[in-house]
Order: C-alpha cells, then sequence, then structure tokens
C-alpha cells in the first residue's frame, strides 16, 4: 500500500506535462529564412531566425509580401483558418502582422472580422484571405510601412 502513494502523483505529474507540450514546426519560407512555428500558441518562436529577420524586416518586407502567394500545405490545423489547413502564405501574414501593423479594416474595408473565440485572430480572417490572395498582396505592397 506505501508504494501505490507516490504512484498517483507521478501519473498527475506526467498527465499535465504531455499536455502542456508544444508542437514546433521549422517552416523554411521562400525569402530564405527558417522560422519556427508553434502550433499549440498560433504563434511563432521568438529565437534567434525570428529576431534577425525582425532587425532586418524592411530589406525582406518585399519578398515576405510576395510570400503570401505560396499556397504550400503545411498540414496544420489551426483556429486561425475554419475551412483547411494554414498554408505557407498564411503564417507570413502572421510574420507581417507581428512586426508591423497590418490594417486588416483598410485592407478589406466594407468587410468585417470582431469576432475572436479564442483565437489571436478573428473568424473568417484567413479564409477570406485565402479566398482574395492576390487581392490582398496587391493591397499589402501599397500600404505604408508601420513598425510596431
Amino acid at each position: 500500500m506505501k508504494n501505490i502513494k507516490w504512484i498517483l502523483p507521478v501519473i498527475i505529474l506526467l498527465s499535465s506535462c504531455s499536455e502542456k507540450q508544444t508542437d514546433l514546426i521549422e517552416v523554411e519560407f521562400n525569402f530564405n529564412h527558417t522560422l519556427t512555428w508553434d502550433s499549440s500558441s498560433n504563434r511563432f518562436v521568438e529565437n534567434k531566425n525570428f529576431n534577425d529577420l525582425k532587425v532586418n524586416y524592411i530589406k525582406n518586407r518585399d519578398e515576405i509580401i510576395e510570400s503570401i502567394l505560396d499556397t504550400t500545405s503545411l498540414n496544420i490545423k489551426s483556429c486561425i483558418k475554419q475551412n483547411s489547413n494554414l498554408r505557407k502564405g498564411d503564417l507570413s501574414i502572421i510574420l507581417m502582422k507581428s512586426i508591423e501593423y497590418v490594417n486588416f479594416s483598410k485592407i478589406f474595408s466594407g468587410n468585417q472580422f470582431d469576432h475572436f473565440y479564442n483565437c489571436n485572430y478573428p473568424i473568417g480572417l484567413f479564409d477570406h484571405i485565402e479566398r482574395n490572395r492576390n487581392t490582398f498582396v496587391e493591397k499589402l505592397k501599397k500600404e505604408k510601412i508601420d513598425l510596431k
């Protein structure tokens, strides 16, 4: 009976640790950078590669915008997209948004994306971008850079 007393706390500890594990995915972009995506938090890991890109963001901005057109599926489900897996181009948008203020409401005037439901981005935004990727890229190219 004495041995059973220590087993329960160990089982609880192990199960809580497994729930907190992150799902890190290395994503190689066509603008010659590899970044780490944490699919459990729907964010980039702010490591050396991310910080180097952030420092050189203005120099790489046009290439990052063009990479939004990359529809390569990453086979990652996310709250960010309701109807499909994330694509490399979606992560390029998220990268831009993490460094620069991107005014989605100005770019998509007439559309309202204001419901979040436990997600970093409004429901339907990335599904809308999926259907209008070329238009989104053209409008982004015209936007003034507004770094955070």
